[in-house]
This record gives C-alpha cells, sequence and structure tokens, in this order.
C-alpha cells in the first residue's frame, strides 16, 4: 500500500479496511464450506457420528457407542457426573477428540456385543470407578 502515489493517509486506512473486510468475508465462506463438508460426512456415517463440535482449540466428534467402539481400540474411560449416561470413552485424532457416552447397560451389553474387548472395557471401568 505505501508503494501507491498521491494517497494521502486517510485514503490509504480506508482501502487498508476496505481490504481487511474482504479478507475476513473470505475467511467465513471458507469455514462454512468446511462446515457444509462436514455436514455432508456425517449424512454419509448414517448416523453414527451424531454431532461435531469445534471451539477455538477444542473439537469433538460425538458418535454412537457401537460405530465408536468398532473404530477405536485403545481409549480412555472416564466415569461422568450424570446418572443416565455415566460412561464417557474417549480417543483422540489429529487434536480431534472422539468420543461415545453410555449408560450402565449399554456398558453390560459390550460384554455380549464386542467380546473382543470386552476385558479391556472392564479393567478400564473398574479403574475409574475407584
Amino acid at each position: 500500500m505505501n508503494n501507491i502515489k498521491g494517497l494521502s493517509d486517510k485514503k490509504r486506512a480506508e482501502i487498508a479496511a476496505i481490504t481487511e473486510g474482504e479478507s475476513k468475508l473470505v475467511s467465513l465462506n471458507e469455514i462454512a464450506s468446511l462446515v457444509q463438508r462436514i455436514n455432508s460426512h456425517m449424512d454419509d456415517a448414517d448416523g453414527d457420528v451424531l454431532s461435531f463440535y469445534s471451539g477455538h482449540k477444542t473439537s469433538i466428534i460425538h458418535m454412537k457407542p457401537i460405530p465408536y467402539l468398532t473404530e477405536f481400540i485403545d481409549f480412555g474411560i472416564r466415569i461422568r457426573d450424570c446418572d443416565k449416561f455415566p460412561y464417557e470413552f474417549t480417543s483422540s485424532i489429529g487434536g480431534v477428540t472422539f468420543l461415545a457416552i453410555m449408560s450402565v447397560s449399554e456398558v453390560v451389553d459390550l460384554k455380549t456385543t464386542i467380546p473382543e474387548q470386552w476385558e479391556y472395557i472392564q479393567s478400564k471401568v473398574q479403574v475409574e470407578a475407584v
């Protein structure tokens, strides 16, 4: 900008403000496009992905329990302060947290629905419950 001859400081400031506003608009359009792509992928997941949240430094993808456990073999389990869904299973990929929340009966049912992971799940739940 400083190399444009004949512009007053006031005019230069006006042009800078317009340019900055246009760049913010481009960024917002890019963000809107990304959200549309994410929504499309969520639709393609046939309901296995329940929700997506992205904040300043946090991104979370909430999945249904069985699809979550099908995708992840190593995960953390924590006890939540919630009577209906007291268990939260979490894993991270590339700074994005994937989670599934479960009721007590859903966790007990895992013994028959995902027997190959039952021992791991049971040991993690017992450690968290202590």
